[in-house]
């Protein structure tokens, strides 16, 4: 068919029809727009009120963090203002005594490892297997400090695998980790992670003859490896005082580098992923950049949205993570019920005005002549009588 063909068949098509078929096109295209920014800007809404969640929890995580370093700092301190250093060193116990009086203290405070370190930086005695007595201390991260600036010090450090291993008390295998392989981790997959998170404090302990003297110092750690206590602590802070009794739906997990060496149970006979990697993603923005970092990632094959902040020892290094995850599954359902609800409303929209213009686009009924109308009117039956 010739261009003059198609110009007739198209000038047979009335005038309302193409305008029908125009303007219905223009409401579709418009409703698949609204479509397509609502789909956007509802996951937006969604992942910014979840995002907002977490990065809430991973606060409070925080303060519970930070407070369980100032429970321990403020145990030492209780323990050096109760005691004088020279009432065991300078007594006549002996190295005897003194160890039996460190292990005592270590097991009041709930410690691991407890040290005492001479005025010169020199360790005098230590209970728990980290440190032995002669060792040179004057470096240590939290004891030089304490040397320099005659006050307490605490924070996390990380204690070498061969300083845990050298001692023989157990610490070294509980520090080590097998490493899995990580979906979204590119670091390699398999190994081991054997050095060891610790959370530590260090406080002056002066002599009692000579208080404007360097102080000696007491210092105390807890290995965070497969700290199950510790992080459980922190996710009943998190997700309130039930959390331990199960239905717990979020999990607190401590990273040493990019392996997860701590995790709190999300419910009873639930998994502990230790050994797994944070994602590179994670891995950039907070192992290398030092930032917070808020997202989606599986972990063990399961989504969880949640957010990291770095950990840094007492001279700013970042040596790994604090994490806070909630299951993405609610929030999944969630973005999924407002997003049919929002398109539900829009088709209906839709529809509502496809409906009211084909309506005002029906043609009118035909009306016949005048005498037609006329014609079709009915007539009365007239009677005459007959007179």
């Amino acid at each position: 068919m010739d261009a003059k063909g198609e110009q007739a068949a198209s000038s047979r098509v009335p005038a309302r029809i193409r305008f029908a078929l125009g303007t219905t096109t223009v409401v579709l295209a418009v409703a698949a727009v609204l479509a397509s920014v609502l789909f956007v800007a509802v996951g937006r809404l969604v992942s910014s009120e979840v995002e907002a969640q977490v990065r809430s929890d991973l606060r409070l995580a925080r303060a519970a963090f930070d407070e369980e370093l100032s429970r321990l700092e403020r145990g030492l301190e209780e323990e050096v203002s109760e005691r004088s250093l020279r009432s065991h060193s300078s007594s006549g116990e002996g190295p005897e005594g003194l160890a039996e009086a460190l292990g005592s203290l270590r097991r009041r405070v709930g410690l691991d490892v407890v040290t005492l370190v001479g005025p010169d930086g020199v360790v005098v005695e230590s209970s728990g297997g980290f440190g032995a007595a002669g060792d040179d201390w004057s470096g240590q991260i939290l004891v030089a400090p304490v040397l320099r600036g005659r006050r307490a010090v605490a924070g996390a450090l990380v204690a070498p695998a061969a300083s845990l291993a050298s001692e023989g008390a157990g610490l070294a295998e509980r520090a080590r980790i097998e490493v899995e392989p990580t979906a979204g981790a590119t670091t390699p997959a398999r190994g081991e992670s054997t050095d060891g998170l610790m959370l530590a404090a260090a406080v002056p302990w002066f002599d009692a003859t000579d208080a404007a003297g360097p102080p000696a110092v007491l210092y105390g750690a807890r290995l965070l490896n497969r700290g199950d206590d510790f992080v459980e602590a922190i996710a009943e802070r998190v997700f309130g005082s039930g959390s331990r009794r199960g239905g717990r739906a979020g999990m607190v997990v401590l990273c040493l580098d990019d392996v997860r060496v701590a995790a709190s149970v999300p419910a009873p006979g639930g998994w502990r992923p230790l050994g797994t990697r944070i994602d590179d993603d994670a891995r950039r923005q907070v192992l290398l950049g030092g930032r917070g970092w808020a997202a989606r990632e599986p972990v063990a094959g399961v989504w969880w949205s949640g957010a990291y902040e770095p950990l840094r020892d007492a001279a700013g290094r970042v040596i790994g993570a604090l994490y806070v995850g909630r299951l993405d599954a609610p929030y999944a359902r969630a973005r999924r019920a407002t997003l049919a609800t929002t398109l539900g409303a829009l088709g209906a929209a839709t529809l509502a005005a496809l409906a009211l213009l084909l309506r005002l686009l029906r043609p009118p009924r035909r009306c016949g002549s005048p005498g037609q109308r006329l014609a079709d009117r009915p007539t009365a039956k007239m009677s005459i009588a007959s007179s």
